[in-house]
């Protein structure tokens, strides 16, 4: 394949969290993911027990390392922290094997 890596993030919103006001941070996040170098698509999508994934393509490995770090330092994106139930983040990076556009 490619060296391109799925980066996958599965979290909770806190208790009694809008939605729509956490909707309303993803316009400021997706400009600066977009401007990320490596990026190559992101999707976020949410489950009927709340839980959320983002998953979101890179070309390498490297390129998803440095922009989850530049991520959390960026002030765009500080407007989504607040939502995150803390305890239910988890995430991986994971090389893609096949990919079927």
């Amino acid at each position: 394949m490619n060296d391109h890596v799925i980066e996958v993030v599965t979290f909770k919103l806190i208790e009694g969290a809008d939605v729509d006001e956490f909707m309303a941070t993803i316009p400021a996040t997706n400009t600066f993911i977009k401007s990320c170098k490596g990026f190559v698509r992101r999707c976020l999508s949410r489950n009927e027990d709340g839980t959320w994934l983002e998953h979101v393509e890179w070309e390498s490995m490297e390129a998803a390392i440095a922009a989850g770090k530049a991520f959390i330092e960026d002030e765009c994106c500080a407007a989504m922290m607040p939502f995150f139930d803390q305890g239910s983040i988890k995430s991986s990076h994971n090389h893609i094997m096949t990919r079927l556009d």
